[in-house]
């Protein structure tokens, strides 16, 4: 199958579409709207390769936290910033900041 389909090379493709992909949108060429829809045509056309894993559910713990962090930020409240950060990673979390808001994701 793999000569059949020429999986090394879509599998390429693939990852070269994510890497300009997210280039993008850090440079702001990529508004929401567009990242929405490439987003659901990288996950259906993963399905074939099984490429990107699964979505993970977010505690609603780390989720209050994470806003509660957002606030601190837009007040420039860095010791409580940092104190929401470090909580989050407490229950194995990590958040990172992006264009578009902010990014949780197991450690």
């Amino acid at each position: 199958m793999e000569d059949d389909f020429n999986t090394p090379a879509a599998i390429s493709t693939f990852f070269s579409l994510i890497n300009s992909s997210n280039a993008a949108i850090q440079n702001k060429k990529l508004d929401v709207k567009e990242a929405k829809k490439l987003k659901e045509w990288l996950i259906t056309k993963s399905e074939v390769f099984g490429i990107i894993p699964e979505s993970i559910k977010i505690p609603k713990e780390v989720e209050e936290l994470a806003v509660q962090r957002e606030a601190a930020r837009n007040k420039e409240d860095w010791d409580a910033e940092k104190n929401y950060k470090t909580q989050i990673a407490g229950l194995g979390y990590e958040v990172s900041d992006t264009p578009y808001g902010s990014l949780i994701k197991k450690k």
